[in-house]
């Protein structure tokens, strides 16, 4: 008797999991986690970004300052240095985003579906579920489905590979918050994003650490230092040219390379 109260706990834990047995539509679940970005516009993020290598931070760093336009959702977004002088710029349009940051901030669970489609992550929109002639073709059609992420259960959205080497996109059971992505970068790599501490910031909850490795292995690390919901229209006059500022051309190549990858993943 005493053996069986000991498994039940397990055996329920298991059973909640595996015999889970209504699997939500994939844009559904999508769709939840947008909604709760409503509020990402016209803020501010700025973040600690630090190199990490065998598990260990490392010195080279710099900072982040990432406006949200509050109309058109136009990102720009500035690396720099500790006295706060910019070293890199950059502008970009909602549609031109890398896959880690419209996760966090887009609003639109539509726009969101198409853009995990692009990266590889599956997902089935209502247009294409209304197509299909009955409910068994519908669920045959989804590849999302429940796991275990650490302690957490998450709905999964992409193809059913534990080893996490394809593109995939975790999200927490009941809250809808992003718990971990793999997604290719610019030159198809893969990078798996980890998102941490999620901190809730007036209506928007965010994680406030991020950590990204590629091939296994621990490359960087972004921590949220503070939100600010006061970004207007103003921050965005003027032409904005991407690159890096003569300051920023002197930099070491640590530091630029630490700069491109954060920015070809997370703005």
């Amino acid at each position: 008797m005493k053996v069986l109260l000991k498994i039940a706990p397990v055996l329920l834990s298991v059973l909640s999991v595996t015999g889970f047995a209504s699997i939500p539509p994939s844009q559904f679940i999508v769709r939840q986690m947008a909604a709760k970005h409503a509020a990402a516009k016209g803020i501010r993020v700025r973040s600690l970004v630090s190199e990490w290598s065998d598990g260990k931070e490392g010195a080279v760093h710099f900072r982040t300052a990432t406006w949200i336009h509050p109309q058109n959702g136009t990102v720009r977004s500035f690396a720099l240095d500790d006295s706060g002088r910019k070293l890199y710029a950059i502008e970009r349009r909602p549609e031109t985003v890398p896959l880690g940051y419209a996760i966090l901030f887009w609003p639109s669970g539509r726009h969101l579906a198409f853009a995990l489609k692009a990266r590889g992550i599956e997902v089935k929109t209502d247009d294409e579920l209304s197509k299909m002639t009955d409910e068994s073709e519908r669920q045959a059609a989804e590849t999302s489905r429940l796991e275990r992420f650490n302690e957490h259960i998450a709905w999964v959205i992409g193809a059913k590979d534990r080893t996490r080497k394809v593109p995939q996109l975790w999200i927490e059971k009941d809250t809808f918050l992003p718990l971990f992505l793999v997604t290719p970068g610019e030159t198809e790599e893969l990078y798996e994003l980890t998102f941490e501490g999620h901190k809730s910031f007036k209506d928007l909850s965010i994680p406030v650490q991020i950590t990204v490795k590629k091939g296994g292995t621990s490359i960087l690390k972004d921590e949220v230092q503070d939100v600010a919901f006061s970004a207007d229209s103003a921050e965005f006059k003027g032409i904005l040219h991407t690159g890096y500022t003569e300051l920023g051309q002197g930099a070491s190549p640590e530091i630029k390379k630490l700069i491109q990858t954060y920015f070809e993943v997370l703005r």
